[in-house]
């Protein structure tokens, strides 16, 4: 039973650990999720990589910043927002960040959003592809 417990405690250590970590999302992440609550595209913008790959309901491409900033502003005039949770997040062995989160539309519907950033130098990250599913 001793020997039990000595290998249980460090593995419920190491998952609490992982777990306080996991729900502070990095700041790339934070911001997006107040910015996409609000459709902020301004906000946005300030996020995204130079071209970024849009993924939008079976349409996709890579587009200019300025580009995907209005196309996120048509689509929130068309889905106006009601809030944002980010759901899951992670990292990927290359260093790039993910997430998983949901908007609640003020019509009461919703929508799976994926984003993906990358770091740049200086350790600054920016958003290289978005699928608003």
């Amino acid at each position: 039973m001793l020997k039990f417990f000595y290998v249980l405690l460090p593995v419920s250590l190491l998952l609490c650990a992982q777990q306080a970590t996991a729900q502070t999302p990095p700041p790339v992440l934070q911001a997006f999720s107040s910015a996409f609550g609000k459709g902020d595209t301004a906000g946005l913008n300030s996020l995204l990589h130079e071209e970024v790959e849009l993924v939008e309901r079976g349409k996709s491409g890579t587009y200019q910043r300025q580009v995907v900033a209005g196309k996120l502003a048509d689509f929130f005039r068309a889905n106006p927002p009601a809030g944002f949770q980010l759901r899951h997040q992670g990292s990927s062995a290359d260093g790039q960040l993910y997430a998983i989160g949901q908007l609640t539309t003020q019509s009461g519907s919703s929508v799976k959003v994926l984003i993906r950033a990358r770091a740049l130098p200086g350790n600054q990250y920016k958003i290289i592809k978005l699928d608003l599913l």
